[in-house]
């Protein structure tokens, strides 16, 4: 039975058929690949085959062309060594490995190929519930919507389960003919299962013991991790559990949570094989669900390994989840959990919730000899390692105030010192003037809280730049509505939004802080559809709420767009003015000031409308940018020493630029300063 409409298939094969220009598209991605990757049984890395392209590029180009035209490879280009990587700091068996396929040089030119045209369809394959390996989609969307599930079910005193699952080995269990099947059901043609069927179960291994290798056996099932086509084919096969649980959603089976006021469906969450179900806490739902893995076991190999599964209940009666846990077979768990290395029903307001990330500080630097490293060793660890480690958590989490003093405590006393602990070190110059850009006479050592800010800010822009139906944009906007008409809201105290939970609260309130997000996105109009009249900031740089209010609060519809005022008719401009009374005098010369500064400065363009980013050339968000204007608005000037950037210039030892600074910045210890 087909998993596509047909339609789509044909969309399929444009994107499946041979590139035309093969010579330079291999060697593009050649280029851009990692070249010092181990190599396979051939010996040839990516370094190897670009400095020696002159001389292989018509031998590699033919082995190609005859893999596309025949399905089948010379014998030893599909060979491959498997090296086992230690899961566990002090692996004690065997299965606290996971095997490593390292793959022929020419094998991987081909399954790059393959993996790029799979790419560009797979987005339209997969459902909203999957995160992984497809553009455009994020691993912290799953914990956005897991968290706004939980905090609605914990303020609406709902009933659910999360049952967390784990495969075993699921890249090695994968059915061949299974794989097969559903490439045949996505619309995959003949040519491609072909294809796809020569790279699998032409595939031998042996097994790298002691650096040697064994004799090859061949794989009668699975797929290889390192095989650059591997995530897209788990895709498929992981979609498939996804396209059963909505058989059973769509037939009344399975009963999954509906989040806000349009009620949308969530009934189960997937990074690639990072799998958690929610649905309503009730006896069908989880026998549905046993019946369901049960079958997709058998159909595709995918086991589940109950024993480190977890079953997690919010408001469900105590007997009730002992004995489902028991039907399952699981372990039971409580909130908070972790799931894809964050907390889900945890307070991130509390410094308790990130006690995980200090401790990860204090094992880095504890394993470092820092003290034997100079000053400027220790600046280019603190900004590429120290300051890496909380982004997950800041990409998604407000950081507390008293846990940003704490890890800026931990960072300074080991520029310092070298280490975070035998108590405080001596900061012989201001932190302020350390995290100025190199440019105005610092180190440029990043500011946690206004990382943290930027990180949070990508977030309101994607909202923004929402275009169609995505799952966690869906719920925010069922549980609070359009983001522009939050933008600007002033918040008075937590308790006059406490249906919000603390991660919307948080970006709001980081967003308004200052109304600085607003005033550095800029609404382009073109037909004026999606644009809204008085929220966006697309005339004037500011809201026209702002710049009316006394219209703004007459008007009968606040959310209206700007097609919905203003009409072009005849090569030229009609406003439809809707108020909620009939205006006075002089709120209609109000009316009029308005209108005359629209005709005059306003023109139609036949176009959708978009935003503009004000801090970057091209006028998409950057982090970077965020970071920056954030950090204008909060540095004391007074710090700035631009005379220092000198100092900075290429060619002069880093120990000896950061002894420079510290001599001009009298963050030298001598005997005065000691005194």
């Amino acid at each position: 039975m087909s998993l596509v409409r047909e339609p789509r298939k044909q969309v399929f094969c444009i994107f499946f058929a041979l590139p035309a220009n093969l010579t330079i598209l291999v060697k593009v991605r050649i280029i851009s690949s990692s070249f010092y990757q181990s190599p396979g049984p051939d010996g040839f890395n990516f370094k190897f085959i670009k400095d020696f392209w002159d001389v292989l590029e018509d031998d590699i180009e033919r082995s190609i062309i005859d893999f596309f035209e025949n399905a089948s490879f010379v014998k030893g280009i599909n060979s491959t060594f498997i090296t086992l990587i230690p899961k566990v700091r002090n692996p004690t068996s065997i299965r606290e490995f996971r095997p490593i396929s390292l793959i022929g040089g020419l094998y991987k030119i081909i399954a790059k190929l393959l993996a790029l045209r799979m790419a560009r369809v797979v987005e339209s394959i997969i459902s909203q519930c999957q995160f992984a390996f497809v553009r455009g989609r994020n691993i912290l969307e799953s914990n956005i919507i897991v968290n706004e599930v939980v905090d609605e079910t914990l303020k609406k005193n709902k009933s659910i389960f999360l049952f967390k699952i784990d495969f075993e080995k699921a890249y090695d269990s994968i059915d061949h003919v299974f794989l097969l099947d559903i490439l045949k059901g996505f619309g995959f043609d003949k040519k491609w299962c072909n294809w796809i069927k020569c790279c699998v179960s032409s595939a031998s291994s042996s097994v790298i013991i002691n650096g040697s290798p064994s004799s090859e056996f061949s794989m009668e099932k699975g797929l290889r991790q390192g095989d650059p086509m591997s995530p897209f084919l788990f895709l498929l096969v992981a979609e498939c559990l996804g396209l059963m649980v909505q058989k059973a959603v769509s037939m009344g089976r399975f009963r999954p949570v509906r989040v806000g006021k349009k009620e949308v469906e969530v009934s189960m969450l997937q990074f690639a094989d990072d799998t958690l179900f929610i649905g309503e806490a009730n006896n069908e739902n989880i026998f549905t669900l046993k019946s369901i893995l049960r079958m997709f076991e058998l159909w595709s190999g995918l086991r589940v390994n109950y024993n480190k599964s977890c079953l997690y209940g919010i408001n469900v009666n105590k007997k009730d989840f002992e004995d489902w846990s028991g039907f399952l077979n699981c372990n039971r768990g409580t909130l908070p959990f972790d799931f894809l290395g964050l907390k889900v029903g945890a307070s991130f307001n509390r410094r308790r919730s990130w006690e995980e990330v200090e401790n990860k500080l204090d094992t880095r630097i504890k394993s470092w000899e820092a003290k034997n490293l100079s000053f400027g060793g220790r600046i280019v660890l603190a900004n590429a390692v120290l300051n890496a480690i909380p982004t997950y958590y800041l990409s998604i989490h407000r950081l507390p105030g008293g846990v940003c003093r704490k890890l800026r405590s931990k960072i300074r006393n080991f520029l310092w010192g070298g280490s975070s602990g035998g108590g405080r070190k001596i900061s012989w110059v201001s932190w302020e003037k350390m995290c100025l850009e190199k440019d105005n006479g610092g180190l440029g050592i990043i500011e946690l809280d206004s990382f943290n800010k930027a990180l949070l800010c990508k977030w309101g822009w994607r909202i923004l730049e929402r275009s169609g139906s995505v799952l966690w944009l869906d719920i925010i906007d069922s549980k609070y509505g359009n983001l522009r008409e939050c933008l600007g809201k002033q918040l008075e105290n937590r308790n006059s939004c406490k249906f919000w939970s603390s991660w919307w609260y948080n970006l709001i309130k980081v967003l308004n802080e200052g109304n600085w997000f607003l005033n550095n996105c800029a609404r382009v109009v073109g037909n004026g559809k999606s644009t809204l009249f008085w929220h966006d900031s697309w005339y004037g740089g500011i809201p026209l709420k702002i710049q009316f209010p006394r219209l703004f609060s007459t008007e009968l519809v606040p959310s209206c767009c700007v097609a919905d005022r203003m009409v072009w008719v005849e090569e030229k401009w009609h406003f439809d003015w809707k108020w909620r009374r009939k205006l006075f005098e002089w709120e209609k010369q109000l009316e009029l000031e308005l209108e005359k500064k629209l005709l005059t400065d306003f023109s139609f363009i036949d176009r959708d409308d978009a935003w503009k980013w004000k801090q970057t050339n091209s006028g998409f968000f950057s982090v970077k940018s965020a970071y920056k204007v954030l950090r204008e608005m909060k540095v004391n000037h007074n710090f700035s020493s631009s005379y220092l950037a000198p100092i900075w210039v290429k060619g002069v030892p880093l120990k000896v630029k950061a002894f420079s600074w510290k001599l001009i910045q009298g963050g030298l210890k001598h005997l005065l300063q000691i005194k």
